[in-house]
């Protein structure tokens, strides 16, 4: 009796609970899942195996790449840069300075603030990620024509576009924001 109770159980809830709830659901292309769960399921897919095979996270290429004006840059504008809350840009900083790629310093005008400062051994680092990246992105389009490649590009500007446009636009009063900051979109 107790293994017909296990296997009834098994038969009952053999399809995930996503399945079950939205199985009548229809999604935009007849798909099988939200759009918005492939993109962030996929986008979290690449950032971890780019983070992996570069050695270091997303946000640290993020802060190495804004602070890389020889002024150095204030602390409170990477977080806002690389849209971190500041705790967390502390300790990637933090780690950074440990790895001799960034150094810190109290801002000469404002001693409350601190300046971020990229090394020479963070300088060569960032000259040698985009070619890192591009050994990433082949690899990971391996199989694929550049045509295929474009349209992919094109697919996901136009979603881009329509987020921050028209009533779609739920980013709009961001991207207003953002012209007058030279922020960029949220990635």
């Amino acid at each position: 009796m107790g293994a017909n109770l296990q296997k009834d159980k098994i038969t009952k809830g053999s399809l995930p609970a996503w399945h079950r709830l939205t199985k009548a659901q229809r999604w935009a292309g007849n798909a099988e899942a939200p759009l918005s769960m492939r993109l962030g399921r996929t986008s979290h897919l690449v950032t971890s195996a780019l983070e992996q095979a570069l050695g270091f996270s997303y946000s640290q290429i993020r802060i190495l790449f804004g602070a890389m004006e020889p002024e150095g840059v204030i602390q409170a504008t990477l977080s806002r840069l690389a849209k971190v809350d500041p705790a967390a840009i502390t300790r990637s900083l933090q780690a950074m300075e440990r790895d001799g790629l960034i150094r810190r310093e109290p801002d000469a005008k404002d001693n409350r603030c601190m300046r971020i400062f990229v090394t020479e051994k963070g300088q060569t680092l960032a000259q040698a990620i985009p070619g890192k990246i591009a050994e990433f992105e082949a690899s990971l389009t391996e199989g694929l024509q550049d045509e295929e490649i474009l349209a992919m590009h094109r697919l996901l500007l136009h979603l881009e576009e329509r987020l921050f446009s028209g009533n779609a636009g739920i980013f709009k009063k961001e991207k207003e924001g953002n012209l007058h900051s030279n922020e960029s979109k949220p990635e």
